[in-house]
């Protein structure tokens, strides 16, 4: 420590010494004080509290997101995978051919089509294939880590003979316009999936699922009892009182709703929306609004809300 503090230190220690017995002769009582100890540590050691903040939950902006826009843009690849299919198999399996024919979609590497590739040979082997059609199964948009990442579902209808359909279900992710990821299968069916059309008379304002989940929230936070719960060991989503507060909560699944209860410690307006898919499958008219809570030291729980887009009313929450 420099000497020039010391002395400073010093003469205050007397001067607060005198002072005090100026005010005993002439009150008679001791006064209180407090001599800053903390002086004569460095600063470089002196230890600051730290505060623990939850990471940061990316939303998705639902109003810069709707979903005629997400329907608009999947309309267009439904189109341009139908030209795809639309072209003799023998003819997409020659070198270079699928990579030409998937162009449009500017794929980041040619790893991205191998599974297609590969779906496709296996199509190719029966020459009785004829194809009728693609159509929209599910789309979808999701946020995380400041990136919006479109995916959409399209299943490719093959006739493979009198009474039963040859499906191929591919799955495109788009970031900024560029194919990034694509899975494909194939199975036989009876029937195909009811297909999402960009002129969906249902696709409801999204403003009324987030009044829904808000008014969830408010109903059903309540910190003071999760606080109630905490002790040595961390509260557990099968903790028999937490079991019991999530009993009286309506959408469902109750091991999905205790792990959120858990997981936003009691207080649930912590849940972000951060992605939704429209789908007609299983029911007519869903939308899976993906729903995502912080947690300190943990990544996320992710969780997905059913939506009936056509009554406006949640469905269930589950994982």
């Amino acid at each position: 420590m420099k000497t020039r503090n010391r002395w400073f230190i010093f003469w205050g220690f007397i001067i607060v010494l005198v002072a005090g017995g100026g005010a005993v002769a002439a009150t008679g009582n001791l006064p209180e004080f407090r001599i800053p100890f903390e002086w004569l540590v460095p600063k470089e050691k002196q230890q600051t509290k730290q505060v623990q903040t939850l990471p940061k939950i990316d939303a998705l902006n639902l109003e810069q997101n709707p979903p005629a826009t997400l329907l608009g843009q999947a309309e267009t690849i439904r189109s341009q995978m139908t030209t795809v299919f639309g072209t003799p198999l023998s003819q997409l399996l020659q070198d270079g051919q699928l990579e030409q024919a998937m162009s449009d979609f500017q794929p980041t590497s040619t790893v991205v089509l191998n599974q297609l590739r590969a779906e496709l040979a296996v199509l190719n082997t029966n020459s009785d294939l004829k194809f009728i059609k693609t159509i929209i199964k599910e789309a979808g948009i999701y946020r995380d880590q400041e990136q919006t990442t479109q995916e959409i579902t399209l299943v490719s209808v093959f006739a493979a003979d009198s009474d039963q359909y040859l499906l191929l279900t591919t799955q495109l992710s788009m970031r900024n316009q560029r194919l990034v990821g694509l899975t494909a299968s194939q199975d036989k069916a009876t029937t195909y999936p009811i297909a999402l059309a960009k002129d969906d008379a249902f696709i409801a304002s999204q403003s009324q699922f987030a009044s829904l989940l808000t008014a969830f929230a408010d109903k059903y936070t309540n910190r003071e009892r999760y606080q109630g719960l905490t002790g040595k060991a961390a509260v557990q989503p099968d903790n028999p009182n937490v079991q019991s507060y999530v009993n009286g909560m309506p959408y469902g699944d109750k091991s999905t709703l205790a792990a959120i209860f858990v997981a936003s410690e009691g207080d649930l307006s912590r849940m972000t929306i951060t992605g939704y898919a429209l789908t007609n499958t299983p029911t007519d008219g869903l939308v899976h609004y993906q729903v995502k809570i912080p947690r300190l030291n943990q990544t996320p729980l992710v969780v997905t809300v059913d939506y009936n887009r056509l009554t406006e009313q949640i469905k269930s929450f589950h994982q």
